[in-house]
């Protein structure tokens, strides 16, 4: 019995892993999708290594799972709550310049582009 449980402590691992790195390696060209698979298999990888070099049962990798699916739809709510009030402050900027929102969006999206950071000037 003890061999069967090593064996599926083992193949949950092995899982895990394989899923981890497949995860990881995403080339959707989703920037959102790939965010979040690759926070998922980060969470996942960092599991397995913590599993195999700690003295604990691989069980645990089933603590890790619901993290693993959880953090990536928080970190993309925060993302589109900051995102949200970027929003609201260059519809601010707008109504006080004149200047249309489209333009402002425009500029905002170049300096993405560019690498600066949307308040820098």
């Amino acid at each position: 019995m003890d061999t069967l449980i090593a064996v599926l402590a083992w193949a949950l691992w092995a899982l895990v892993l394989l899923f981890g790195l497949g995860t990881i390696a995403s080339r959707n060209t989703d920037g959102g999708m790939r965010f979040m698979a690759r926070t998922q298999g980060a969470v996942l990888l960092l599991a397995c290594i913590t599993v195999l070099v700690l003295p604990i049962s691989k069980f645990w990798l089933l603590a890790a799972l619901p993290v693993a699916f959880f953090l990536p739809i928080f970190l993309m709510g925060r993302r589109a709550a900051n995102m949200k009030s970027q929003f609201a402050a260059l519809q601010r900027e707008s109504e006080a310049t004149g200047v249309p929102i489209t333009d402002l969006l425009k500029r905002e999206t170049e300096r993405m582009k560019s690498g600066r950071l949307a308040g820098s000037p």
